[in-house]
């Protein structure tokens, strides 16, 4: 994204850098239901390679009879199920993206001259998002089989690959259909090389397979966690995209834009932050099994602070550097102004806290707040419908967070507390009294400064300057 997203916001207009934020908003929903059964279809994979004789949920104090050895029997039945199902869900995606584009993307290319270059990305987005999901069963089996590493070092060469080549095609003077081909590119390759690693890398028996299969009731153990699953992200992260699509039929391109850049960069920042914490879970799951409380809470609070600072520094950094940085690309976006930026990205941290709370009990495999989750996504659409198209960059805010952090709030933190063998109110301070204290400081500050002519002027020079070595 850091390589992308400069020559994004420097070579499309507004339309273009709107529609392209709204890709990922839409695409969202079918992406999150397939990622919620890749995880469900791995764990049986992953009981299967290990001997289980059964598909069936470990429920209570119920343990699966194994024999240490891949069940290929077992095998040969889950294997074409996943293919199935990836089918059905490749359909299910491409029905919602297809709605949802439209209901985004139609307002805001009204009268557009290069509609159709837009429509055509969109297009193509959706095909790569729908093969992605189609070819679903190579990333199961993969993860099943604990090939992770394998899977991530070349994850890792196409995360970055992608991009980069998406930029070199913009600097070259690529349009937005050249750009979304060349990036989607990469998801046809993705399939290939997943298709090559199991097939021929890992196991070759997997060739010899039957390609369709369908078992109901395997159908329904993977539906049931899947649905969880799916309810705690869109409480989170599914409410917020379709507070963006709402967004789009009301608010014009240029407000569109800031606001998508906007979120896209705390989004980022969130997702840096919590690497701390997220790349230590088999590390905490291993000391919670053993009853290591103690180590476990040390371990984890330490984590925790580093997540915490990484996501404070950064969501403080995006209200005040922002001007600075379109400034310097010379972009003609409608910014908000610095109180609003920092009710935003204030608004965020602590909505993203509260998704981090979560974490604790996670890591036990303990899901709680499904409730209240479903509750908060309920009331974040309803008021997105009902203020943003009253007032569309208040009422995003409000939407997208205020429900959250009202109805979940604490809830995740008490019950952690518990497992961490520490008071609530000791857990709080811990992880949010500092924070809190530096984005309140900084804000004030900010907000008695003229920090937006500042860094707005700053910028400019930087590019006036830049244009003159050339």
């Amino acid at each position: 994204m850091l390589v992308l997203l400069p020559l994004i916001i420097k070579y499309f207009d507004d339309v273009q850098v709107a529609s392209w934020f709204l890709f990922t908003s839409v695409l969202f929903f079918s992406n999150e239901l397939a990622n919620q059964a890749r995880y469900v279809m791995a764990r049986m994979v992953a009981q299967v390679a290990g001997g289980a004789e059964s598909l069936a949920p470990i429920t209570g104090n119920q343990h699966k009879s194994t024999s240490g050895q891949t069940n290929w029997e077992l095998m040969r039945t889950l294997y074409p199920m996943t293919q199935s199902f990836a089918a059905v869900l490749a359909v299910i995606g491409l029905l919602l993206g297809v709605l949802l584009g439209y209901f985004s993307l139609d307002k805001i290319l009204h009268d557009y001259v290069h509609a159709s270059d837009v429509w055509w990305a969109f297009v193509i987005f959706l095909a790569g998002s729908t093969l992605s999901i189609f070819n679903l069963k190579y990333q199961v089996v993969l993860r099943g089989l604990n090939q992770v590493a394998l899977t991530s070092r070349w994850n890792a060469i196409f995360s970055v690959a992608s991009p980069c080549a998406g930029a070199l095609t913009l600097a070259l003077g690529g349009g937005i259909i050249a750009v979304s081909i060349v990036m989607q590119a990469f998801v046809v390759l993705t399939s290939i090389r997943m298709w090559v690693l199991l097939n021929i890398v890992v196991e070759p028996r997997f060739r010899e397979m039957t390609f369709w299969g369908w078992n109901k009731q395997v159908a329904a153990w993977v539906v049931q966690p899947m649905v969880r699953g799916l309810m705690q992200s869109m409480a989170f992260r599914g409410s917020t995209k379709i507070c963006m699509v709402v967004l789009a039929r009301h608010a014009d391109p240029p407000t569109l834009s800031f606001v998508l850049i906007v979120l896209r960069i705390l989004e980022s920042v969130g997702s840096v932050a919590a690497t701390p914490l997220t790349s230590h879970v088999p590390r905490f799951a291993r000391l919670l099994a053993a009853g290591k409380i103690d180590d476990f809470s040390k371990a984890y609070l330490k984590k925790l602070s580093l997540s915490m600072g990484v996501a404070t520094l950064g969501c403080i950094a995006v209200p005040l550097g922002i001007y600075f940085i379109l400034a310097l690309l010379d972009a003609k976006f409608t910014a908000q102004s610095t109180a609003c930026l920092l009710v935003f990205s204030g608004l965020y941290l602590v909505s993203w806290t509260v998704q981090l709370s979560l974490m604790i009990t996670i890591i036990g495999n303990q899901v709680i707040a499904t409730g209240r989750m479903v509750v908060s996504a309920a009331l974040s659409i309803a008021l997105a419908f009902t203020l943003i198209p009253l007032w569309p960059v208040a009422g995003i805010i409000i939407s997208s967070y205020i429900p959250i952090i009202l109805i979940v709030n604490i809830m995740p933190t008490q019950v952690g507390s518990k497992r961490l063998a520490i008071s609530t109110l000791d857990l709080v301070k811990r992880f949010s009294a500092i924070p809190a204290a530096a984005y309140t400081v900084t804000a004030l500050i900010a907000l008695l400064l003229p920090w937006q002519a500042w860094t707005s002027q700053w910028g400019s020079e930087m590019r006036i300057f830049i244009d003159s070595l050339k």
